[in-house]
């Protein structure tokens, strides 16, 4: 007994590792079905989504290998795999020297841009503007010493040194500033530098910001000689408002257009007012309606302008991120996922942590996965934001049909990089509309205040306000009485008080001035009140 059961106690742990192996082969194969299909779904989803060419190359190779492939086959394709992996791992790792390299970026475009806009420096304001730029303070422009209601007060009609002699002291200690800005207004042309990229975004904010306090420092400035007697000098500083809108005009992008139009807004709402209620003569009369006229306002060329700039910004955007070149101008993809901020910072003085071993090697294991995924060079993908751009060209033309083209076209999830490259360049132009919006309600502004300059002239002649806009037919030209925003005419009617005057807006429905209010039909008011505003009345 004790033999045979010696025996079965030896068959038994001889078929153990035979059952366990089974059980692990048959484990194995299920893992490998279950890796397979969720392999062939990857797949799918790679090509219903339009994944880059190379990830769906590399993965029905590996698909293949594991499925139609002869198995004496396969190993030759593992034996390759294994290689192509080895030799990248060795890559990684390898010493790779970094220091000539920098973000890429379309220094060939930018110098075309550049090239177009060039000037002469004694000709160009913003070397003017650059001396109180470099000594901007902003804490120069806030006003601790008075409350809120005073210092808008000041910005919006008339004041004087003997009623506020606290804020009159203010202005007087930024007379150099002011004196500089008005040597900036006598010229007629302003060039900053371009500098289409992340980086040069901050520049661009740091400069606009200072402009904009110093617009409100002129109109200030502006009101308190108006109301100290000094008139003329007052119309100078109102006129030089209008002067720096038109140097931030003609910089090129979205954010210094604004700025010129905010800007506008701000110098041309003290001259409505001036208009209307201040000692409005023949002669300065005559000046204001020159800096109006003045101010260049033309969709086709300024969208043109500014589209290539914003074009530019996005393509740097993403060479700056994937793209490296340098100095002899070969582009590589990027080693360093922090290259951007790295520069910005080193511009301004400070340095980031430098890049440690590990560091470095991730970076060039990201260059790996860019390989396949972005296009081989920037000017691929250069390319396709030119593609991607074009549509957007058609705004300039006068026949651009914008009610058509306000529903964005959907795009299907895509895995690559044109899809990537759409999504920029579709997310951008949804607020062109916006833009063109705005655009064509400062127009409208700038037209209705040169018909208040005909109203006025109107009044000096005869003593009061005309009936009708008819009756100043012979004192402005044709083109200022169409409203732009729905190329329709401007309504005007007398008042108990003087007059009012208001755009129809979109709707071209005359709503009595009114803005914003909701309708029974669930649709809201869109006029656009020109005169008075709300807290006043013409006289």
């Amino acid at each position: 007994m004790t033999t045979k059961g010696n025996k079965m106690t030896k068959q038994n742990n001889t078929a153990k590792p035979g059952r366990i192996r089974h059980y692990v082969g048959w484990v194995l194969n299920i893992l490998r079905l279950l890796f397979i299909v969720l392999l062939a779904l990857f797949l799918i989803t790679c090509l219903y989504c339009q994944a880059p060419p190379k990830v769906l190359t590399l993965v029905a190779i590996i698909l293949a290998t594991l499925t139609i492939i002869p198995k004496r086959t396969r190993k030759w394709i593992w034996l390759t795999f294994a290689i192509i992996v080895l030799g990248l791992i060795i890559w990684v790792f390898l010493p790779e020297d970094n220091d000539d390299w920098r973000p890429y970026t379309f220094d060939e475009e930018l110098a075309a841009l550049e090239a177009k806009r060039a000037i002469p420096d004694e000709q160009n304001a913003a070397t003017i503007y650059k001396k109180i730029i470099e000594t901007y303070d902003v804490n120069d422009f806030k006003h601790d010493f008075i409350d809120d209601d005073l210092w808008e007060l000041s910005r919006k009609e008339p004041w004087s040194t003997q009623d506020y002699p606290e804020l009159a002291n203010w202005l007087n200690g930024r007379k150099e500033t002011i004196t500089i800005l008005m040597q900036a207004c006598e010229r007629d042309l302003c060039r900053f530098p371009l500098r289409p990229d992340m980086l040069g975004l901050e520049d661009t904010t740091d400069r606009l910001s200072p402009m904009r306090d110093w617009a409100k420092l002129l109109v200030r400035t502006g009101s308190n000689n108006i109301g100290d007697g000094d008139i003329d000098e007052g119309v100078r500083k109102y006129i030089c408002v209008l002067r720096i809108a038109e140097h931030a005009y003609q910089q090129s992008s979205i954010l210094e257009l604004v700025t010129a139009i905010s800007i506008e807004a701000l110098g041309r709402s003290q001259i409505t007012r001036f208009l209307v209620l201040g000692d409005a003569t023949e002669e300065r009369l005559r000046l204001l309606d020159k800096s109006l006229s003045k101010i260049h306002h033309d969709w086709v060329s300024d969208w043109s302008k500014i589209l290539k700039y914003e074009k530019l910004f996005a393509k740097n955007f993403l060479a700056m991120t994937f793209y490296e070149v340098n100095s002899k101008g070969k582009a590589r993809f990027a080693r360093d996922p922090m290259a951007l901020m790295r520069q910005e910072f080193k511009g301004r003085g400070y340095e980031l942590p430098p890049r440690t071993h590990w560091y470095k090697k991730f970076g060039k294991l990201r260059a790996i996965l860019a390989w396949l995924y972005m296009p081989h060079s920037p000017h691929e993908a250069g390319e396709i934001f030119d593609d991607s751009y074009e549509k957007y060209y058609a705004m300039a033309e006068p026949d651009f049909d914008w009610q058509k083209v306000l529903v964005k076209p959907k795009l299907r999830l895509k895995f690559n990089y044109r899809y990537m490259i759409e999504m920029i360049a579709q997310t951008a132009g949804g607020s062109y509309y916006s833009i063109y919006d705005l655009y064509l309600r400062n127009i409208s502004d700038n037209r209705a205040a040169q018909l208040i300059i005909a109203l006025r002239r109107y009044k000096n002649k005869h003593g009061n306000w005309p009936e009708t806009l008819q009756d100043i037919k012979s004192l402005a030209p044709p083109e200022l009485f169409v409203d732009p925003i729905n190329n329709d005419s401007f309504v005007y009617r007398l008042t108990d008080d003087g007059f009012t005057l208001y755009s129809k807006g979109k709707n071209n429905i005359d709503e009595n001035g009114d803005r914003r209010t909701k309708k029974p039909d669930g649709t809201y008011t869109d006029d656009f009140l020109i005169w008075p505003p709300k807290s006043r009345k013409a006289k």
